[in-house]
């Protein structure tokens, strides 16, 4: 087996880097160029942005509890299944309720009255 020392290692990753750096430039640079704008956008609209956030935020929970069943499902075997799935879907419409109560502040219904349409 080769050894190879500590300073040739950390040449070797060096150049690695400044050649993958070289070879996806264009891509770094409108990776840049595309979040610059969306930052401003978000600046210039902040409840569009928050809209938009506040859906990404819902179907990533939506996924997750899809999986989360999922697994619970291949887990039915496991002592303790049905305490444990009620305490999942317990804590998880806690948390939702909890969340929708305190995002419902005079605050929040004076900024964006268009959310908030009771």
């Amino acid at each position: 087996m080769a050894t190879i020392s500590l300073d040739a290692a950390a040449a070797a990753m060096r150049d690695a880097m400044r050649d993958a750096v070289r070879r996806n430039s264009l891509l770094y640079l409108l990776q840049g160029v595309l979040m610059v704008i969306t930052g401003l956008l978000a600046l210039i609209y902040p409840a569009l942005a928050s809209v938009a956030i506040v859906r990404l935020l819902g179907w990533v929970l939506i996924v997750s509890g899809i999986f989360q069943g999922i697994g619970l499902i291949g887990a039915s075997e496991v002592p303790y299944f049905w305490m444990d799935a009620l305490r999942c879907t317990g804590n998880r419409h806690w948390r939702v309720a909890a969340t929708s109560y305190r995002c419902r502040t005079p605050l929040l219904q004076h900024a964006l009255p268009h959310l908030f349409h009771d």
